[in-house]
């Protein structure tokens, strides 16, 4: 069996024991099949896979990117949104937007590349956690975090922050302005 077809049967297992759940979150079991050590006490969210070469590989439900911004006192919008991987947009609308309660959309190809390659320009890993001066009141904040190769990085954007980063807040708006969004599905 090729690796690639491991990694998807192994996927398809950590959802199988995700969904089942264990019994007792202190069980744990270490499984070798077809020469990849499978640790059953890790969650779906940050599974990781250890390949047959001691090679690390993460399968990972973390988002590529969540976006949010926050009150204030006046008519600020409120939202929170999310970007999978894969390129699926959460959105949900909680104060002064066009569109109230929750959505879901999905991005093209050319859009996750765009906001990826935005991402690397402000160089986003490298910037301050923090952008905020606290004798400047009322100000909504922006709250973004990305998750790109195997690096996480998160900002709270209250007050003077970088031209660059206020670009790629731009061209989020700008990118959700042109999707075609659906309710989303409320599940439990």
């Amino acid at each position: 069996m090729n690796k690639t077809l491991s990694y998807i049967y192994l996927f398809l297992l950590a959802l199988t024991i995700h969904a089942c759940g264990l019994k007792n979150a202190s069980e744990s079991s270490e499984e070798i099949v077809e020469g990849i050590k499978i640790d059953t006490s890790l969650t779906l969210e940050n599974l990781q896979l250890i390949d047959s070469v001691d090679e690390l590989v993460s399968v990972t439900s973390e988002p590529l990117l969540t976006y949010r911004r926050t009150y204030c006192f006046g008519m600020c919008p409120v939202f929170k949104s999310s970007i999978s991987q894969e390129g699926l947009v959460s959105y949900e609308g909680i104060n002064f937007v066009d569109k109230m309660g929750k959505y879901e959309a999905m991005l093209t190809a050319a859009q996750i590349d765009s906001i990826i390659q935005r991402i690397h320009d402000v160089n986003y890993f490298a910037l301050d956690s923090i952008y905020d001066n606290e004798y400047v009141m009322d100000l909504p904040s922006i709250i973004s975090s990305v998750n790109l190769e195997r690096k996480s990085h998160n900002i709270l954007d209250r007050y003077e922050s970088p031209r660059e980063l206020k670009k790629l807040y731009k061209e989020l708006d700008d990118t959700f302005a042109t999707l075609e969004w659906k309710p989303a599905i409320e599940t439990e």
